[in-house]
């Protein structure tokens, strides 16, 4: 037992090792889509994590934790990504591009590019998500305003550590297992 324990660790030590370099670069952020596509599918790989997380938290929010629970996310996964994918590639990125290469210099280091881009582009995709949303859901209240700021605000605070800490990081990972570096940088 002890054997295949130390075979492991030194397995996953091995493993570590070789991605050091590439799991340094996915929580840095320091690879990113040098073109169109590359910058599509490392969209199409982020709003897909993203989706699936925050689909799932408001399914919880709403129903709490039910046996239905995976039949709601599932249910609702298609068609949240379409339109979260619709408005990540079409409105919210080049706005959000656009505000970082305002505030964000060539010389800063890439960590700042990366917060404050991962941070338009939520502040927009939760704008636009939760507008969608309760737009659909509750279109004719007297309290639309009200329910509008509360929903936004929720999915805010889970929104943001979820791209910073999960998305954003596994996006990386796996953007940068597609498209390695040409080098080290």
């Amino acid at each position: 037992m002890v054997k295949l324990v130390f075979k492991k660790s030194k397995l996953l030590l091995l493993c570590f090792k070789e991605n050091f370099s590439i799991i340094r670069a996915c929580i840095l952020g320091e690879f990113m889509g040098n073109n169109k596509k590359e910058n599509f599918i490392f969209g199409l790989i982020a709003c897909s994590l993203m989706v699936l997380g925050m689909v799932t938290y408001n399914a919880i929010l709403s129903n709490g934790i039910q046996s239905h629970l995976v039949q709601e996310v599932a249910l609702m996964y298609v068609p949240v990504f379409c339109l979260a994918l619709f408005y990540e590639w079409f409105i919210v990125s080049k706005i959000a591009r656009r505000l970082v290469s305002k505030i964000v210099s060539q010389d800063d280091p890439l960590v700042k590019k990366i917060l404050f881009m991962s941070f338009f582009m939520v502040t927009g995709m939760c704008f636009l998500m939760t507008l969608s949303v309760v737009l659909i859901s509750k279109p004719y209240t007297d309290n639309f305003m009200d329910i509008f700021l509360i929903t936004f605000v929720k999915n805010f605070i889970v929104a943001l550590p979820l791209q910073l800490l999960v998305a954003g990081p596994i996006a990386r990972l796996v953007f940068f297992k597609i498209y390695p570096p040409v080098g080290n940088k």
